[in-house]
């Protein structure tokens, strides 16, 4: 056992409610300030090495021609009316009433984002149009206008120069569709593209993250709770790792989202030019976050565990515990902490958020849970850290604990 550690220990355990609310007053902050803000972001370049050719290549042509030239948003538009009733009389009142609602969805988008270059009609393109204006109404109308074989539907593409996979392209792709759901009336319109279709992805997995972190958790308190035979051990561990998630999560969105770290003029740690991380990341991470925070705060618990059964009391068993597993929990975080490095330093922007995310999950729960939250939790829960788990009476046990075949110094 390390003396040093067990001194630590004892001072920790001294200060407990300071250091709790010491990490409260951080936690909290982060989660009110960084957590509520989190948003994400879409699209292929954040999965490219940034060295690459092919990047290169897809960059300059983004750059030249735009976003949406090279990854294009359209809207399809499919009346209610069947082909069979549908004749050239109905085809021109239909198609000048399709342009003239455009009108109204570039006003209602405009209302609903805030835009450095406003949106216009004359971003639309579509067979109803000429030059962002409607066709007039006596034009002759055939049905080389509809998009699909059957004339069953029409095609409107969007000229707008606005990346859709940015936090801003996603703001306006939800507006887009929200505007073109008023104009119900005439059809049914869908907004796709590249953009659209990785916001949906994107946003569907986010909206099933808490379903999945709270069943994460569930299977967390079950196993740990068998495994302890107790009821306050497992939920004590999911509130370190709660703490942990907070603040690891918390400080990439002030690295990535907020531009934290820019000052160091390191690019695979700056802000990102979509505003956010990549949506990849942060679901990718997440599991492998917890469960390495979960394998050393079982580590330091099965520890306490046999010192409690040898007759130490909660206080002790963990002062005991945290000089036995300290040395070797902060060795294997720094071992992790240099096999995830490479992803840092690499090429790849999603690499470098998931690289940074692991790593500093692995610091925060190697040298800030298990060296002060745990022990300092397991000090103010003292005599019911493993209830209702019965042990045999405390030995007595020598003066001098600690002689010199137990301490490694």
């Amino acid at each position: 056992m390390s003396q040093c550690w067990f001194a630590a220990g004892n001072t920790i355990q001294k200060m407990r409610w300071l250091i709790v609310l010491l990490l409260l007053a951080i936690g909290i902050p982060v989660a009110i300030f960084s957590m509520r803000e989190f948003t994400h972001s879409a699209g292929l370049v954040p999965m490219m090495p940034s060295t690459s050719e092919a990047t290169h290549s897809l960059g300059a042509l983004q750059d030249a021609f735009g976003v949406q030239s090279v990854f294009p948003t359209s809207l399809l538009i499919v009346p209610h009316t069947p082909p069979k009733e549908r004749n050239s009389t109905w085809l021109k009142t239909w198609l000048g009433d399709a342009c003239n609602a455009l009108d109204a969805i570039v006003t209602d988008v405009n209302q609903d984002v805030s835009l450095d270059v406003p949106f216009q009609k004359s971003d639309f393109l579509g067979a109803m149009m000429m030059a962002g204006l409607c066709m007039d109404s006596q034009a002759s109308y055939d049905k080389t206008f509809w998009s699909a074989d059957n004339n069953s539907a029409t095609k409107v593409s969007i000229q707008f120069q606005i990346d859709p996979f940015s936090s801003t392209g996603s703001e306006w792709t939800k507006a887009l569709r929200k505007a073109v759901a008023k104009q119900h009336s005439l059809g049914d319109w869908y907004v796709y593209g590249q953009g659209p279709t990785q916001m949906d992805v994107a946003d569907k997995t986010f909206g099933r993250l808490p379903l999945m972190v709270a069943l994460m958790m569930g299977i967390v308190v079950l196993i740990i709770g068998a495994a302890s035979q107790s009821v306050v051990a497992p939920l004590r561990a999911v509130l370190c790792l709660i703490w942990m998630l907070v603040i690891t999560f918390g400080i990439a969105i002030f690295v990535f989202q907020d531009g934290m770290l820019n000052f160091l003029d390191f690019s695979q740690l700056g802000g990102r030019e979509s505003g956010a991380m990549h949506w990849m990341s942060p679901c990718m991470a997440l599991s492998v976050v917890v469960g390495l925070g979960l394998d050393y705060d079982i580590f330091f618990s099965e520890r306490m565990i046999e010192e409690r059964e040898h007759g130490y009391s909660d206080t002790d068993a963990a002062k005991r515990a945290l000089g036995f597993t300290a040395n070797i929990i902060s060795a294997a975080g720094v071992i992790m902490v240099l096999a995830f490095a490479s992803l840092v330093i690499s090429s790849t922007p999603v690499l470098n958020e998931i690289g940074f995310l692991l790593i500093l999950g692995v610091l925060v729960d190697c040298f800030l849970t298990t060296k002060f939250i745990i022990p300092s939790v397991m000090a103010i829960l003292d005599g019911v850290n493993l209830w209702p788990r019965r042990f045999h009476d405390e030995q007595s046990r020598q003066e001098d604990v600690f002689s010199s075949s137990d301490i490694i110094v």
